[in-house]
């Protein structure tokens, strides 16, 4: 496992953390772990195996004090297989993307 963080404060009110990932393991009994930066009071840790790379964007924007937005993008890139996942969660393809976006008002 190998990765790479950046992190940049445009201004107050924006900010961009980004990674990119490259692992390679023997199989799924020797999966490696990574902390990943994402959307408020959410834990990520994704299991990386086999052979591939991972990359995510996060971007905070506050508008307001009393308003905030986050969106996170991220894509894992599949070497080794051409079908990522099992079960009803199958992705055809060597690639998994996912999508999310928050948004926190306070009063």
């Amino acid at each position: 496992l190998l990765y790479q963080d950046l992190r940049y404060k445009w201004s107050d009110k924006l900010s961009f953390d980004g990674r990119v990932t490259f692992f390679q393991t023997g199989s799924y009994a020797s999966r490696v772990y990574q902390f990943e930066n994402d959307l408020l009071y959410v834990f990520a840790i994704p299991a990386l195996y086999g052979q591939g790379q991972r990359m995510y964007l996060l971007v905070n924007y506050e508008p307001r004090g009393w308003l905030e937005f986050w969106a996170k993008y991220s894509v894992s890139i599949y070497e080794d297989r051409n079908q990522v996942g099992s079960g009803l969660n199958v992705v055809e393809g060597n690639q998994k993307r996912n999508i999310g976006i928050q948004m926190r008002i306070r009063f």
